[in-house]
């Protein structure tokens, strides 16, 4: 099995998920803070930081199929699977490249977000001859 192309960046997506999410846990953070005081508050932006920097996201198109994985450094945590991508577009207000902040990329019925605002050009580009119908059989057209 030949790879076509392959590529994993960040996932601007997951991280901006992840530090809302980090910001409503906050809440939580008030019982460590009632017993360590103020020394807790460091520690809790330091895993927030931890908890962000590790989400990726990775992209490899083979001539059977197109695998994208989530991952937050090495441990995956979401696989998408597709024989083709049936659809590339900006993730953003109707599709547009002005104010995306990443690249959605349709497998089979699931929509799934990878790259960030600093690669996507890019990445679409890149990932244009692999959509369907462009693509087909492993030879892109």
């Amino acid at each position: 099995m030949q790879v076509r192309y392959a590529f994993e960046s960040s996932d601007s997506l997951a991280q901006f998920t992840g530090w809302l999410l980090h910001g409503h846990l906050l809440l939580f953070a008030l019982v460590p803070f009632s017993i360590w005081g103020w020394a807790s508050v460091p520690a809790w932006l330091l895993l927030g930081a931890l908890h962000i920097a590790g989400l990726r996201a990775s992209i490899t198109v083979t001539d059977a199929e197109v695998v994208i994985m989530k991952k937050w450094f090495f441990i995956p945590y979401s696989r998408h699977r597709a024989p083709v991508i049936a659809d590339v577009w900006y993730g953003g207000d109707w599709g547009l490249e002005e104010g995306a902040i990443c690249l959605v990329v349709k497998l089979g019925d699931k929509e799934v977000t990878i790259g960030t605002s600093k690669n996507m050009r890019d990445l679409y580009v890149d990932l244009l001859p692999y959509t369907a119908p462009r693509f087909v059989r492993g030879e892109a057209t």
